[in-house]
């Protein structure tokens, strides 16, 4: 008794608690990124997007994510105002936005706004409503001024109302008209051409009008306290009575919008919203939060193009309602239903008649589920009927091959005529443990006494006893008797129980089957079309051999199954099964082995579904029973969310950087360098029935193959290589329903040079050029040392040779000389005349010829090679040559003396210029003066020896003595000028002038 009580109390408690956990109710609030709970708008761009006004700032919602946008005093391009009061689609990229202080124009793709003035004062200018949204325009209304506004682009224009500021309107779809309820009863018509009409509402003494909602040519009311229709030709109307009821119940706030398959939502602050339908009936209540979380402040509801319905409120956030996201009908606790049964733990079905299924429920509860209407209701039984079902805990009804319904508990065995409920057999001696129907079509009973069948005979039943000794036996040697009982094909039965192994009998004789594990029950039994048997069990989903029942495949979670544990199963038709589980309902392929899993989200009854609980009507509809209803379903049908999603990007990073994307092609197109490259693309996938469950394939055709990811996770590539590559995108829905393919991003990669074939081939050519250029200078090398050394030799030689003409020149005549003197000195002397002289003579020529041997030897000495040393040599020698003469010597030369390398020939030349010109100086000049000067010139040299002699004879330089030609040959072979000329003071001016060079040689 306890334990019933238990169960009681938790199937009134359980819907109580699961109001709040409707699988297609969603709540977003300041923990999932809103700005503020307060919501008082919301809208759907035409890239679907959902856009959120709340009383401190807008936001963007994509399904995932929240982009917020506040006022920033620093920001001219930020929203002018936190308060949100309207929103308005402009076009494809620009949005109106009413705030406190006026309207903006938001930028969509940029996210900048800019005010669009109204032409009142400030003060006036704000809480702009939008009224109707028409074809080339937008018509806003303000109680704060009185004032409509018509926006039509760029341009506005306003109209001053004079009027009491009203909080309800409408636009009358059939003739465009704009509706003002101006308190307490006066409703304003304004039609499109401006003229005003007055009519008066029949409300109630206190009544407050707070919505108007259009029906045809009448139109919903709803105030504070009550709802009703009316129209100026009928009045006011009453609604269906349950509706009416629920309507006069007051309310702080009642809102409404029609949807677009004609429904009504209604919602009422403290309750939630309902759902009517087109007769104004209550056809589903979403209480969106359980009592305990109220007050709940309903501030509007507006559906988006999936069908999702958003419910806005003030202090709890915004609600998303998705009825289509429920893939299966469903009988289960706050649906809208007009009669709710004691427990919702379903044990089975039957067929009632032709239209209606019977629905058995814990403890004996009983409900007939009308398919035309997908309403339930209570069964009338007749009387004698509910007495002989006095027992509450029976097990699930079963339907004979005649269309009786059986029922089973732990006194009777009762058969119900369908349709009527009439009570056409009742066996209260019949203690069976388990009951079936056996292949003949008829009930199979298995109790202590052994096996029993109920066969029709004529208007009632006989019980048969079956030939089964050693079944009993078998029992009576365990003292069980096998709680489950399942017909096998070819007269055999299963049998287990839940400390009793399953085992297998065929005319009373045990048969091999399995082997099963010992732990294993089954707990439904199907037969195929091929004969092979199909069983649930605790242990997951068994095939049979149709002839021996051995095992021939066994799936388990591990092969994709929602669960172990599997409760039952119907065939979808074509070859696949529903099956029953601990964690949802699954379609199982048998060909693929692949199995799809429905969870509540789905709109299951909840994930734990029951034993027996699984049936096919007559219509063909499938119904699974769990602990918190049932489900209903057609196959055939489709159970997946049809809405394709959109695909927007919403962010790209190129190389970990940022990139607008509004400035860009559509698609966008990037470049990105060759070798290290990254790309980073965020993604929104746009449907917004399961948002959660939103995910999206994309391919890079010829670099990468179709990849499916979470809506939430962005599409990154790496090291992209050369080419022109196209980023391809399908949305994939909760329900698997896919989207075109669409090019979201284009990417070119350029290939540098230096990875191109003709970069190989000039490296290539480098390489040999380079070998070949090494290999050249190389022999360079080797020519010039050969050259070198070839030229060395020359210039010995030419040393050589110039030593011995120096020689033959200078110290050869002198020699001569000296020979000559030599022979008539020894004349003289044979002859006895006077020698002294020539002697003399020899001296003098023999100290002179010395003189030039040595300056022949240090012309040829490489170790003084210096201008220094040619300096000091040059000023020696004409000190040496004038001193007898007592002439004036000045030497105009650098101090310090410039320590320059020079070359042997340089060397050697300039100072037989000097030496030459100084001696002509000496033998000719008879000068008292006599100059030697060495300056350096711009890029070069000058040295001069000038006396102040008697200077150049007319005839020429060449007549002044010898060696004048000399003279400027050996300055031309260093590339140097000899100016040889008289002076305007008197004498002879020697000028040896030259670039820098010409002392290196």
């Amino acid at each position: 008794m306890g334990f019933r009580l238990l169960l009681w109390s938790l199937a009134v408690l359980v819907p109580g608690v699961l109001a709040a956990q409707q699988a297609e109710v969603t709540r977003y609030d300041v923990a999932h990124g809103l700005p503020q709970s307060m919501v008082n708008h919301v809208l759907q761009d035409r890239d679907g997007f959902i856009w959120l006004g709340t009383g401190d700032g807008l936001a963007r919602f994509d399904g995932q994510r929240f982009v917020v946008y506040k006022h920033d005093p620093r920001d001219s391009t930020s929203i002018a105002h936190n308060s949100i009061w309207g929103l308005a689609e402009m076009d494809e990229r620009h949005l109106w936005v009413s705030t406190r202080t006026g309207l903006d124009v938001l930028d969509r793709r940029t996210g900048r706004f800019s005010r669009t003035t109204s032409g009142l004062i400030a003060k006036k200018d704000g809480c702009w409503r939008t009224l109707l949204r028409r074809q080339d325009g937008v018509l806003f209304y303000s109680a704060l001024s009185c004032h409509l506004l018509e926006v039509q682009g760029r341009r506005t224009t306003t109209r001053r109302l004079h009027h009491s500021p009203s909080d309800v309107m409408q636009a009358d779809p059939l003739g465009g008209a704009v509706l003002l309820v101006i308190a307490p009863d006066t409703l304003l018509t304004i039609s499109t051409h401006g003229e005003e009409r007055v009519t008066r509402l029949p409300i109630t003494l206190g009544e407050q009008v707070q919505e108007l909602l259009p029906l045809g040519r009448r139109w919903l009311v709803l105030t504070d306290r009550s709802g009703w229709t009316w129209s100026e030709a009928e009045g006011r109307r009453p609604l269906p009575p349950a509706t009416q009821a629920w309507m006069d119940e007051a309310s702080k706030r009642k809102c409404g919008a029609i949807a677009g398959d004609g429904r009504i939502w209604v919602g009422r602050s403290g309750h939630g919203v309902t759902v009517l339908d087109t007769a104004l009936r209550i056809v589903q209540h979403y209480p969106l939060l359980p009592a305990g979380d109220r007050p709940l402040d309903i501030t509007g509801i507006t559906f988006d193009r999936q069908g999702n319905v958003w419910v806005g409120t003030d202090g709890k956030g915004v609600f998303k309602i998705a009825p289509q996201r429920i893939g299966f009908g469903r009988c289960m606790p706050d649906q809208g239903l007009q009669w709710p049964p004691p427990s919702w733990f379903v044990r089975g079905f039957a067929q009632w008649d032709a239209h209606r299924v019977l629905v058995h429920f814990y403890q004996g509860g009983f409900a007939l589920f009308d398919e035309r209407s997908d309403e339930l209701h209570p069964v009338r039984l007749p009387a004698f009927t509910r007495a002989a079902l006095t027992d509450r805990d029976r097990s699930g009804p079963l339907t004979d091959a005649h269309g009786t319904l059986w029922l089973r508990d732990q006194r009777a065995v009762t058969a119900l005529e369908p349709g009527s409920g009439r009570t056409l057999y009742s066996d209260a001696g019949s203690r069976a443990n388990a009951m079936t129907i056996g292949e003949d079509g008829d009930v199979l009973l298995i109790a202590r006494d052994g096996l029993f069948t109920l066969r029709r005979q004529g208007q009632g039943f006989r019980k048969e006893h079956l030939p089964c000794a050693r079944l009993k036996a078998w029992m009576d040697s365990l003292g069980i008797v096998p709680s489950r009982m399942a017909t096998a094909g070819q007269g055999r039965i299963l049998l287990c129980q839940a400390n009793l192994p399953i085992s297998a009998w065929e005319n009373d004789r045990p048969i091999a089957a399995g082997p099963f594990p010992h732990h294993v029950r089954f707990t439904a039994v199907a037969q195929a079309d091929d004969g092979d048997v199909w069983m649930t069990s605790n242990d997951g989903l068994f095939l049979l051999h149709g002839t021996d029942l051995s095992i021939k495949r066994h799936w388990t979670v591990h092969d994709g199954l929602p669960d172990q544990f599997l409760y039952g199963m119907l065939p979808h038709g074509d070859g696949r099964w529903w099956l029953s589980s601990n964690n949802g309902l699954a379609l199982f392929d048998p060909g693929t082995a692949r199995c799809i899993t429905f969870t509540p989200a789905d709109g299951l009854q909840s994930t734990e579904f029951n034993s027996n609980a699984a049936f096919r009507s007559a219509s063909g509809r499938l119904y699974f029973g769990g602990v918190n209803g049932f489900n209903h379903f057609h196959p055939a049908l489709p159970v997946r969310d049809p809405d394709p999603p959109l695909i927007r990007p919403v962010a790209l990073a190129v190389q970990d950087t940022a990139v607008s994307l509004h400035s860009m092609a559509d698609p966008p197109v990037i470049r990105l360098p060759y070798g290290r490259n990254v790309v980073r693309l965020e993604l929104a996938v746009l449907e917004m029935s399961a948002p959660e469950l939103n995910r999206y394939r994309f391919r890079v055709p010829g670099y990468r193959d179709w990849t499916e990811q979470h809506a939430l996770r962005p599409i990154e590539l790496v090291n992209l290589p050369d080419g022109d590559w196209v980023v391809e995108v399908e949305g994939i829905n909760a329900h698997g329903t896919t989207s075109a393919p669409a090019q979201l991003l284009r990417i070119h990669v350029p290939l540098p040079f230096r990875a191109s074939p003709w970069a190989g081939v000039l490296a290539g050519s480098i390489v040999v050029l380079t070998l070949g250029g090494l290999a050249f200078l190389l022999y360079r090398y080797r020519m010039r040392r050969r050259l070198e050394h070839a030229e060395q030799q020359m210039k010995e030689l030419r040393i050589r040779a110039r030593i011995a003409n120096d020689l033959h020149d200078d110290v050869g005549s002198g020699l001569a000389r000296i020979t000559a003197l030599a022979r008539t000195a020894e004349r003289k002397g044979t002859q006895g005349g006077d020698v002294a002289g020539d002697v003399a003579r020899v001296r003098a020529l023999s100290q002179e010829l010395m003189q030039d041997l040595r300056d022949v030897v240090w012309v040829n000495d490489p170790r003084d090679a210096d201008l220094a040393g040619l300096l000091l040599r040059l000023r020696t020698y004409v000190q040496d040559l004038f001193e007898p003469t007592g002439a004036q010597l000045k030497f105009d030369l650098p101090d310090p003396l410039p320590e320059h390398r020079i070359g042997s020939q340089a060397r050697r030349n300039l100072f037989l210029i000097g030496k030459e010109a100084a001696h002509n100086a000496f033998k000719y000049s008879e000068a008292t003066r006599v100059t030697l000067r060495f300056a350096w010139t711009d890029g070069g040299f000058l040295l001069e020896l000038a006396d102040n002699g008697r200077g150049l004879p007319d005839s020429g330089a060449g007549e002044r003595g010898h060696g004048v030609g000399n003279m400027r040959a050996r300055a031309a072979e260093i590339g140097a000028d000899c100016l040889i000329a008289d002076l305007p003071s008197g004498g002879v001016s020697v000028r040896v002038a030259g670039p820098l060079r010409a002392l290196h040689l």
